[in-house]
């Protein structure tokens, strides 16, 4: 399809694309801020905090922002960086976050090139696998032990693309989901010395895994094989270098910087081999 349509037609097309893309990511930084939030005011017993309500608002002035104002990147340069009712610096994070949405969306749809129906529906799932590893890799940079809501809603989203078998057997996703599950809960059980913090996040790292597999199935593994080395590799060394993990503190600094290093880097992995694995994926299709 993109072959056989003229430069003009492919600019607009490419430009459509991302401006959806630009879209999602604003809804993006939407959860970014807004899922820690709520689980603090879903204590409050008269809270209606969620991810639509209230409308969205200056953080600093709490004034509602216009429609006009909150177009994805168009609208923070023509603010040139700051919001509109008290001139406030609004964070560059915002407007990567668009950017780089839409730039995954351009990505996918090079890569894949869809040409008829079934190449449009794979697009449409495999831009919302980079859009969701997007989101959790944010929420993951700033509260790596909040990502377990975003990584299961991955999971069940693997699980409803594989009906058609796109990108793994039903039946190979759904078993290695259910073995990833029945091991991680094991080695947390077997592993964790802080119940409260540490199983929370390692709790994190297995929803995202179980995601993955969701997915691709048991071809998450076999594909990925390289990587997944290089990273055991990597975790083995950290771990003898910081004197079996014990003294891992004293080579990353502040406490609360320690405690949310490890998470984030395993999050991290563990997204990386899920991008690899779709870049694989698409090589074949």
């Amino acid at each position: 399809m993109l072959e056989t349509v003229g430069p003009n037609t492919l600019f607009l097309l490419f430009a459509g694309v991302f401006f959806v893309g630009a879209s999602v990511g604003s809804f993006i930084n939407v959860v970014v801020y807004r899922l820690p939030l709520m689980a603090i005011e879903a204590e409050a017993e008269d809270s209606r905090f969620n991810l639509a309500w209230p409308p969205s608002h200056c953080p600093h002035c709490s004034a509602p922002i216009r429609p006009w104002h909150n177009i994805p990147v168009l609208s923070y340069c023509w603010l040139q960086g700051r919001s509109a009712c008290c001139r406030h610096r609004i964070s560059p994070l915002y407007v990567f976050g668009e950017i780089s949405a839409g730039l995954l969306a351009v990505t996918v749809m090079l890569i894949l090139k869809p040409i008829n129906s079934s190449d449009v529906l794979a697009a449409a799932w495999s831009g919302i696998l980079v859009w969701w590893l997007l989101a959790i890799a944010c929420l993951a940079w700033r509260h790596p032990g909040s990502t377990g809501t975003l990584s299961q809603t991955l999971l069940w989203l693997g699980l409803l693309a594989n009906l058609q078998e796109l990108f793994a057997p039903l039946h190979q996703a759904v078993f290695a989901v259910c073995c990833c599950y029945g091991l991680g809960w094991l080695a947390i059980l077997l592993t964790s010395r802080d119940q409260q913090h540490g199983s929370i996040q390692a709790q994190c790292g297995v929803h995202l895994a179980a995601a993955g597999l969701g997915w691709f199935g048991f071809s998450l593994i076999t594909a990925s094989t390289g990587i997944i080395a290089a990273i055991c590799v990597t975790a083995f060394a950290m771990f003898r270098l910081t004197d079996r993990g014990t003294n891992l503190l004293a080579y990353l600094g502040p406490d609360e910087s320690a405690v949310s290093a490890w998470p984030t880097w395993l999050q991290g992995s563990l997204m990386t081999i899920v991008a690899y694995q779709w870049f694989v994926w698409a090589q074949g299709v």
